[in-house]
């Protein structure tokens, strides 16, 4: 592929698929007549675009708190993801109710998803 299709060009870049499955995706797009926006849209509120939206997250909390542990870090996750997201009513009681059952990156996210 010799050019960027314009769905990739609407991703962030550290959030684009590699170039093996942009051009499968390119053809599967074609080949359905799905229109660029509708696909960017997609891969970007994918399961794969929202671990990798939170591990970067988790990375940056890590930084600004080099001395909080891995629950907290997770708590601090989660709350930004619930602030990020219009329409999201949650209470601090409910969010420390749900850290109780996040032990791990991978329960974090699920719950996220």
């Amino acid at each position: 592929m010799l050019f960027k299709p314009k769905w990739v060009k609407i991703i962030p870049s550290n959030l684009r698929p590699n170039k093996k499955l942009i051009s499968e995706l390119e053809k599967l797009r074609r080949r359905y007549n799905i229109p660029h926006e509708a696909l960017s849209t997609r891969i970007l509120s994918s399961p794969v675009t929202t671990r990798k939206v939170q591990k970067q997250m988790l990375r940056n909390f890590r930084n600004q708190n080099p001395g909080a542990s891995e629950k907290e870090l997770f708590k601090m996750v989660l709350i930004s993801r619930i602030i990020s997201t219009p329409g999201i009513m949650i209470t601090e009681q409910e969010i420390d109710k749900e850290m109780e059952n996040i032990n791990s990156f991978d329960d974090l996210c699920s719950y996220i998803i």
